[in-house]
């Protein structure tokens, strides 16, 4: 053992082996020596006696440093065991705090955020760290929250633009009779006093036009407060837009061109009357579009997959984002009082 290499125990045990060589001479002494020579027979065992005493008390000595050596690493490893101990007990309480700061207590935050949530109460959560795992939660909670208001308050205004449409219906059918009254009457006082008087044939046929658009602005609020019957079928793309175009071709100022790259035989299942009224919006857009400026329109067609593409390109100025997020929406409309009703597309 390491312990008995230092000087002190080094010295017992060397004692000892010279206590055992000196033990191992005299039993050899004792045994040649004649048996009648009683006194030096005496003086032999008492030598031996007293070696083998001294090995005994250098045996207890060396059994003593053992003994101490041996309690030493008990009490060593006992301390080494108590510090393991309360180094593993730190460790446990770091990580009880680390797990508790930065996993139960975010986790503890979004279980609330979620049931405010359900309350309708929508709060974003604050994103200290955004390359941590749970903070990248928040932050998709957050755009979860964000799309909840939003969706929220196109919800509110889908349910004000539905109680619109009820009302607008109710009031387009009131409309309906009084417009044909005027329109007949217009039509009659036409025919009989026509050519007797030019401002009053002027005044009579701006009464039709205007009774004509109000006529049609009833007829676009009906449409658009109930449900047509939808009758699909198949229908040729490149014939329903030469007919949509043929109806607006009135409407096209002489400075804007207006062409078709649409193949034959694209055949696609739907509405002809819907889809037709649907590309007559698009071309009526486009020509308002350029705004009297010379451009052009070109309506094209193509097949992706499974899928028909039709594009109604223009030369005019475009959309911005925020107008583009409206245009949709029924009654919106970028056109002065009176040359838009919002509805067309």
């Amino acid at each position: 053992m390491g312990e008995f290499k230092k000087l002190e125990k080094k010295q017992t045990g060397k004692k000892l082996e010279l206590n055992l060589e000196n033990y191992r001479k005299l039993l050899l002494k004792l045994k040649a020596a004649p048996k009648k020579a009683s006194t030096e027979n005496k003086e032999l065992n008492d030598h031996l006696r007293e070696t083998g005493q001294a090995m005994v008390g250098l045996s207890k000595a060396i059994s003593n440093f053992e003994r101490k050596y041996i309690l030493s690493i008990n009490r060593e490893l006992r301390s080494n065991l108590t510090l393991s101990m309360i180094g593993i007990a730190l460790v446990i309480m770091a990580l009880v705090i680390f797990f508790s700061s930065n996993i139960l207590k975010p986790l503890r935050e979004v279980q609330e955020a979620t049931r405010k949530i359900s309350e309708g109460k929508f709060k974003p959560l604050p994103i200290k760290n955004s390359h941590d795992e749970i903070q990248q939660v928040f932050a998709a909670l957050n755009s979860m929250v964000e799309q909840l208001v939003k969706r929220r308050r196109q919800l509110v205004q889908a349910q004000k633009l539905s109680s619109i449409g009820t009302l607008s219906s109710g009031i387009a059918h009131q409309l309906n009779n009084p417009l044909n009254n005027i329109s007949t009457s217009c039509q009659i006082l036409e025919e009989r006093q026509k050519g007797k008087d030019e401002l009053a044939d002027r005044m009579m046929h701006n009464i039709m036009q205007e009774t004509l658009r109000a006529r049609d602005i009833v007829k676009g609020l009906l449409e658009f407060s109930r449900e047509s019957e939808y009758s699909p079928g198949p229908i040729e793309i490149r014939k329903i837009m030469k007919s949509a175009m043929d109806l607006v071709s009135s409407q096209i100022p002489s400075n804007i061109t207006l062409s078709m790259e649409i193949p034959e035989h694209i055949i696609v299942h739907a509405d002809r009357r819907k889809l037709q009224e649907a590309f007559i919006n698009l071309l009526i857009n486009a020509v308002q579009a350029i705004e009297g400026t010379p451009g052009s329109i070109t309506v094209t067609a193509f097949m992706d997959q499974e899928n028909t593409v039709i594009k109604v390109n223009d030369t005019g100025q475009g959309m911005s984002p925020e107008i583009m997020e409206q245009i949709f929406d029924p009654f919106f409309s970028t056109k002065e009082v009176g040359q838009g009703t919002g509805l067309g597309l």
